[in-house]
């Protein structure tokens, strides 16, 4: 009976085609729903960009881009702390995360936490050299880190 069962099954799993692995499929459907909260905040739209960047986390929940997004959306919404702490989620998954770092400290120095800040931007300094994406947003952070530690 055994041996039945497992020619059965055999010709079952070889007349199933297997496309992707369920993992690909949900990080393509995360990567879309960011590329849609991008648009909906390029439209100045918070609350749309959240409901995709909270769709895009339960897809996959291992997606960078799409707690560092969301972070810098809250941090828009006036909640720094809470965007703050999402970002630093984005950045336990990838410490390297450029543009994640950048909003690290911009997020920090909105809720005062100088320390923070320098370490991030410490952190990014060398990932992003002139020519990075990020070097102008770089450059006002550490322009802004530069006069509150003045203002101290």
């Amino acid at each position: 009976m055994t041996r039945i069962f497992m020619i059965f099954t055999f010709f079952v799993l070889a007349g199933l085609q297997v496309e992707a692995a369920p993992s690909e499929t949900y990080e393509s459907l995360s990567a879309r729903l960011v590329g849609q909260a991008e648009t909906a905040l390029s439209r100045q739209d918070s609350d749309g960009a959240n409901q995709f960047l909270n769709l895009a986390l339960v897809a996959d929940p291992a997606n960078v881009r799409a707690y560092v997004l969301k972070g810098e959306t809250l941090r828009r919404q006036g909640l720094a702390q809470e965007g703050l702490r999402l970002i630093g989620v984005g950045l336990d998954i990838n410490p390297l995360h450029v543009e994640g770092l950048i909003l690290q400290s911009q997020a920090a120095l909105d809720v005062d936490n100088i320390e923070q800040a320098q370490t991030a931007l410490a952190r990014v300094a060398p990932l992003c050299a002139d020519a990075c994406a990020f070097a102008s947003a770089l450059a006002d952070a550490t322009a802004r880190l530069g006069k509150m530690q003045t203002e101290e």
